[in-house]
């Protein structure tokens, strides 16, 4: 995040550096609220694919999940927001074996995961009722995924299977 340019308060920053650790490009996404990336991950196209949170746009007061995909050059191919009446963050993106993507975060502090197409619609949403945060996650190799978060010093694992349900 970046208050020293931009276009608002505090914009999600990306920076792509080359092998020589030398800036390719830098680029800043957002409006005229805040916004954060907090996840960041190179596509199978060569692109990128973002995941954060926005004032901007969305909801006129709360938080909701930012995700961006971008070109190779940094260019937005599209934005999308998600969330509802409170605060909605995403804290971690993987692009799936389907092209897809998935996403961990929170909904008012509970684990919140969201299935998102290759075009980043939504294919499913679910919301996990535990006073924890989903910091990270990752499919597994069979088409599900593991969620890790935490809540005041204790962990949290949870194994999902491909449309989003516990397994035990």
């Amino acid at each position: 995040m970046t208050g020293s340019f931009g276009f608002g308060e505090q914009d999600a920053y990306i920076l792509k550096l080359n092998l020589k650790g030398e800036a390719e490009w830098q680029k800043t996404f957002g409006g005229k609220g805040d916004d954060e990336a907090k996840s960041i991950q190179q596509t199978t196209d060569g692109g990128y694919v973002v995941a954060g949170w926005t004032k901007s746009f969305g909801s006129a007061w709360w938080k909701d999940v930012y995700i961006l995909k971008l070109n190779s050059k940094g260019e937005v191919e599209w934005q999308k927001t998600f969330g509802g009446e409170y605060d909605d963050l995403a804290n971690s993106i993987q692009q799936t074996t389907d092209g897809g993507y998935i996403v961990s975060g929170y909904n008012s502090g509970n684990v919140y995961i969201l299935k998102l197409n290759a075009k980043g619609d939504l294919e499913w949403g679910k919301t996990f009722d535990s006073g924890y945060m989903a910091n990270s996650i990752q499919q597994t190799t069979d088409g599900g995924y593991i969620v890790a978060g935490y809540k005041g010093g204790g962990i949290y694992i949870l194994k999902l299977d491909s449309k989003g349900e516990v397994e035990e």
